[in-house]
């Protein structure tokens, strides 16, 4: 049974792809493989914005919103115009393929990360009042 990782340092990911592979396919091989397949798919994504590998998924660059927002700034307490820098976002999306042998192999994991509980969203009204409370607790 293979060792378990919240976040596979790459040596590790090495170790294991050089392992499952078989054929004596040594550590240092499977880098130099795995660095050409990442600079491929960066390859193809500044060319075409979309790659798509069979039996995998795809990769495609979305452009995240960007403009003036306007937004309350609780220092200057005001309303305030703040400009967003436009950037780029990956998406990665599964394979049909890929999601049913996730699917009909019923993998099992344990999920060892922490999910944080959501917090309460508040209104408008209730954060100018939650901001002016703290600023009486500040000053007294």
């Amino acid at each position: 049974m293979p060792q378990v990782y919240d976040d596979l340092p790459l040596k590790k990911f090495y170790e294991m792809v050089a392992n499952n592979c078989g054929y004596g396919i040594g550590v240092k091989t499977v880098e130099r493989v795995i660095k050409g397949i990442y600079k491929v798919i960066l390859q193809q994504l500044e060319l075409k914005g979309r790659i798509s590998l069979m039996y995998f998924g795809s990769f495609t660059i979305k452009d995240m919103k960007s403009g003036e927002r306007l937004i309350y700034d609780f220092d200057q307490k005001k309303h305030v115009i703040k400009y967003i820098k436009p950037k780029k976002a990956i998406k990665f999306k599964a394979s049909e393929f890929f999601e049913k042998v996730v699917n009909d192999n019923n993998f099992q994991y344990k999920n060892n990360r922490k999910v944080p509980t959501p917090k309460k969203k508040l209104n408008f009204v209730d954060m100018i009042n939650k901001a002016n409370e703290r600023k009486e607790k500040n000053s007294h």
